[in-house]
């Protein structure tokens, strides 16, 4: 995949392995904000250089390293988890119904087949609301109430 841009001034390491593109326009649509483009350098199989810049680029905006640590850790967390599902056969109603909670309930995580949340709640195949098993209270009613609104969506 070819790498098209402005070397010079759009990009600059940041990872071993991984470069980004501070020019990025903000997709929240904020002001003085950008996205940061990481680009894992393994997939790169070319870089062309357009247009050289001859003129001082702008100072980079400062980033919050630990921040950026965080969200990559986090996103790898989630993409093993999903990894995880897959490889042990679980369908696809079972992975939605687990992103579903996450989004809402970030302590979930697979025990083989089984949605295990709050450590509290086990939702067994095939992902129903009569498939909600735990003590009896507010995390069983609420994960109760996630899974009849995903049991809802077409």
């Amino acid at each position: 995949m070819p790498l098209l841009g402005y070397v010079s001034a759009l990009l600059a390491p940041i990872f071993l392995n991984f470069i980004f593109s501070p020019e990025c326009p903000s997709s929240s649509g904020k002001p003085n904000h950008a996205d940061i483009l990481l680009i894992n350098l393994q997939y790169v199989s070319e870089v062309e250089i357009i247009n050289d810049r001859t003129e001082t680029p702008p100072p980079l905006a400062s980033l919050n390293v630990s921040k950026l640590a965080s969200k990559a850790r986090t996103e790898k967390e989630e993409k093993l988890s999903q990894a995880y599902a897959i490889s042990a056969g679980v369908s696809l109603e079972g992975q939605q119904l687990f992103q579903t909670i996450h989004k809402t309930i970030k302590d979930c995580k697979w025990q083989e087949k089984n949605i295990v949340v709050m450590e509290e709640v086990v939702i067994t195949p095939p992902y129903q609301v009569e498939n909600c098993k735990g003590k009896e209270g507010s995390a069983l009613s609420h994960v109760r109430k996630i899974v009849s609104k995903g049991a809802m969506k077409p």
